[in-house]
Formats: structure tokens, sequence, C-alpha cells
């Protein structure tokens, strides 16, 4: 079952809080996971380590198995295969870079599903997410790429090599407008996002 979604519906709850994130790929990627749990109902893939997956605050502590899992989750979990629970529209996004919307209040322009098919599973739609472009490219494009090597190794089978280790991971924190679920996030301008290197 589809519902619509209108972004000048006033009716639309909103809901998340600022964050701020490493800008190491793995910390990114981390991130765009939590926000895809908050999207969608992922305990239906039964992975006892999702809670793990989430804390991109503890990016560094995440062992090799578990950012394998990872890769793999976010590769399923892509924005293609999510298209009918997660919309790119600036506008909904207002000062955010991301925003997140009760499905029972969604109506009218975009097509939302209830559920979405991932990797023979159906996981029910819980949230609608919005997001810009550029949290798109920060978070999950570039934390892809990043990991493209990691990719082609776990879909051929291969074990663990040498030099995909965690170490060396970088300390770059910025503040961004970008939201996770909690609060609204605040309407404050002149936070600005790292360079990606």
């Amino acid at each position: 079952m589809a519902a619509l979604l209108r972004s000048t519906d006033q009716s639309l709850k909103e809901f998340g809080r600022n964050v701020t994130i490493s800008e190491h790929p793995l910390a990114r990627l981390m991130y765009y996971f939590d926000c895809i749990c908050a999207v969608m109902d992922v305990d239906k893939m039964e992975y006892e380590g999702i809670d793990s997956l989430r804390k991109y605050h503890e990016f560094e502590t995440l062992e090799e198995d578990d950012i394998d899992n990872l890769v793999k989750l976010c590769y399923e979990l892509s924005p293609k295969a999510l298209e009918n629970a997660i919309f790119q529209d600036d506008g909904m996004c207002e000062d955010s870079n991301n925003n997140f919307f009760e499905l029972k209040t969604v109506r009218n322009n975009f097509l939302v599903s209830e559920s979405v098919l991932i990797g023979g599973i159906e996981m029910d739609v819980k949230k609608v997410m919005t997001y810009k472009i550029c949290w798109l490219m920060k978070n999950w494009v570039r934390p892809m790429d990043y990991f493209a090597a990691r990719l082609i190794r776990i879909s051929s089978g291969q074990t663990s090599l040498p030099g995909y280790g965690n170490g060396g991971f970088e300390k770059h924190v910025v503040q961004e407008e970008s939201s996770v679920p909690g609060k609204k996030p605040s309407k404050k301008k002149g936070k600005l996002f790292g360079s990606m290197k």
C-alpha cells in the first residue's frame, strides 16, 4: 500500500536533531545506516549487531567483520532500493540536510510505500526521510566509493585482506545541519560541511 507526500501539507510532523559526525567515510556510512534504521524496520533482517553499526560516534571501535556487514547492508539499503521511503527534496529539508516525517501524516506528492522488499525480506516503512543531494553524497555516495574495493572483496567471497583495517581514522569533526530521529532540527545558520579528503 502506498501514500503520497505533498511538500505543502501543513499536517506533516517532522522530527530530528542536529548531530556532529566525523568526516571519516566509516562514520558517515554508519550515520547513513542509523538514519535508514529510523526509516525502515531493519529488525526483520535478523542481524544481531545492528545497534553497534548505528553508533557512528564510536566508528573507530568497529571490528572488521562488522565493517563488512555495514558495507553489505548499506549496499542493500541503497537510496535506489529505498526510493519509495526516502526522497530528495530540498524544500522539505528546510535548514537541515535531511529531515524525517511520520508516515501517518504523509499525503500527496511522493509515492510512499508502507513496505519495501530488500534481499527477499519485506521490511515495513516506519517513517519518511527527505534529503538534499549534498547529504546523500557525504553519507552514502562517497563512503560507498571509499569502500568499493571492500565491497568487491565481500561479493567475491574473499576473507579479510591486509590494508582493510580501521586504523588511521581522521579526527576531523564538523557540526552540520543534518538530523536524526529525536527533536526537530534548529533553524540556526552558519554551520558548514567539512571537505571530504
